[in-house]
């Protein structure tokens, strides 16, 4: 059998009761706020980006590792197998995924090292990561997980609502007319992961998140009644600051799938520097991509 390995970032999240099972290893991205560098998930927890945001009156901004530090950390993951696997967060959110090609490239390991685009991130790339690695238990090729991989990406699902676009807007993960239009008439937008982009697929109104929250599980729901959900995968719940949306949402769901199916987790200081505080996702696989309306 294949001796594989797996390489994630720091802005992938696996609910502790899952991720004790596997074995992987992270890099992690970089935080900058109120003039200081800090490494997620190492010197900065989420609840210190929005206290240090909130008192100095500033928005954190995230980078990738150099090149040459993302080769380090890929020569030292490779040792000892056949093949590393790397999962960065979508290629068309960060500048990541391009980074490591250029990294495998400047190394030369194109034949040992893979990279492979997530399209997703936070619990969506959390799903793909767990994915992959169920796949190195059947002793396929490299070939055959690559191929698995790009056939499920398309049908991961990771959706989230925010409680406002500040954050999202000022790192340049939204347009300004977005942006202007959701912060005036107080709506909070639905986001979706489309082709690895982000996009505003629904906005509520509402005095928080309550009513977007109720869409997302409406929509797993949906998928549910239609037998479009793999219910061979979990299904994650993320959150910041909306710890009472996910009891809520869990109550809903775990009658329907069961309780050992549905799980919790928070984001990354790296994700809560887009997403702002208050906010609420889901992730699940799809046994077929939804079709466009």
């Amino acid at each position: 059998m294949a001796n594989y390995r797996l390489l994630v970032d720091s802005s992938c999240s696996i609910p502790a009761e899952i991720d004790e099972q596997y074995d992987y290893a992270t890099t992690n991205l970089i935080i900058h706020l109120d003039g200081k560098e800090y490494i997620d998930r190492k010197e900065i927890t989420t609840e210190e980006v929005l206290a240090i945001a909130k008192k100095t009156n500033t928005i954190p901004k995230t980078s990738t590792q150099s090149i040459g530090d993302l080769m380090e950390v890929m020569k030292k993951e490779l040792e000892g197998h056949d093949h590393l696997f790397v999962l960065p967060i979508s290629s068309k959110t960060s500048s990541e995924y391009s980074y490591m090609v250029m990294a495998v490239e400047q190394m030369g390991l194109k034949d040992k090292i893979t990279i492979l685009d997530s399209l997703s991130l936070v619990t969506g790339q959390g799903l793909e990561a767990i994915a992959i690695m169920e796949d190195f238990k059947k002793d396929l090729s490299v070939e055959e997980i690559i191929h698995n991989h790009e056939d499920r990406a398309s049908r991961v699902i990771m959706d989230f609502v925010v409680d406002n676009m500040t954050w999202l807007y000022k790192g340049g993960r939204c347009s300004g007319l977005a942006y202007l239009f959701a912060n005036t008439f107080h709506i909070h937008p639905l986001i979706h992961h489309k082709d690895g982009k982000l996009e505003v697929k629904a906005l509520t109104r509402g005095k928080d998140i309550t009513k977007g929250v109720k869409k997302l599980v409406d929509e797993f729901k949906e998928d549910l009644k239609n037998n479009n959900i793999d219910l061979n995968y979990p299904v994650f719940l993320a959150q910041i600051e909306s710890e009472e949306q996910i009891k809520r949402a869990m109550k809903e769901l775990q009658p329907l799938i069961g309780d050992k199916m549905v799980y919790a987790t928070g984001a990354s200081a790296v994700i809560v520097c887009h997403t702002g505080c208050e906010t609420f996702g889901i992730s699940y696989i799809l046994k077929t991509p939804r079709k466009a309306k």
